[in-house]
């Protein structure tokens, strides 16, 4: 039976070939008209001095959703919908970074345990040690660190957007509910129709589902 020839890659090749994935993904990306990532949505009209923002530019709500106004709570949620939306790209991007990277870091390790076992004659028993302190492994191995934790955070940051809103949604909820049951009662107990799409005219989006973590 005849045998493919094996060829080794040198360790530098690899490292070139892993770094231009991103590079290939984002052109192919473009080519189908796929954002890859979404612009930083811009603050609506109105919400200056209302949504508070991190050392990192990063938007907070009010501490009490119940003193804005129904047309403020109504551009919150459109806004917080929106960050939301444009931190779920960055966390599938970064997401699958990180796990190129991951095995960007496997295949320098393989490649690096045979160039240390095999050309380089070390002792079993060391060459972790030796691949440990590569100059080429830990480079990767960086790499892998920090998108590691840019996705870590990314995450945990989306899983943060997902409660806001939540909690605007239910504020929303919580004023449609008054103000059924205050037009029901001055109407003598007569439910008021189309009182849910005046609200939502006002200001009230629907309740939205999102994706659960990226896990």
């Amino acid at each position: 039976m005849s045998r493919f020839p094996t060829t080794k890659v040198k360790v530098e090749d690899l490292l070139d070939l892993y770094e231009g994935i991103i590079p290939d993904a984002d052109a192919v990306l473009k080519e189908s008209c796929i954002a890859g990532s979404l612009p930083v949505p811009a603050l609506p009209d109105g919400l200056d001095g209302i949504v508070r923002w991190s050392e990192h530019r990063d938007p907070l709500p009010p501490d009490d959703l119940t003193e804005v106004s129904d047309l403020v709570i109504g551009k919150l949620f459109s806004f917080f919908q929106n960050w939301a939306n444009y931190v779920s790209a960055e966390t599938t991007r970064a997401r699958s970074i990180r796990d190129i990277q991951r095995e960007h870091l496997k295949t320098i390790k393989s490649y690096l345990a045979i160039y240390y076992r095999e050309e380089q004659k070390k002792a079993a028993g060391l060459i972790d040690d030796y691949i440990n302190i590569d100059e080429r492994y830990v480079r990767v191995n960086k790499a892998y660190g920090t998108i590691k934790v840019f996705y870590d955070t990314a995450n945990d940051r989306y899983e943060q957007l997902k409660r806001v809103l939540n909690n605007v949604s239910r504020e929303q909820t919580r004023r449609k509910d008054e103000l059924e049951r205050m037009l029901h009662d001055e109407r003598g107990g007569k439910v008021s129709e189309g009182v849910s799409e005046q609200l939502r005219g006002g200001g009230f989006p629907g309740r939205k589902r999102f994706p659960r973590s990226f896990e």
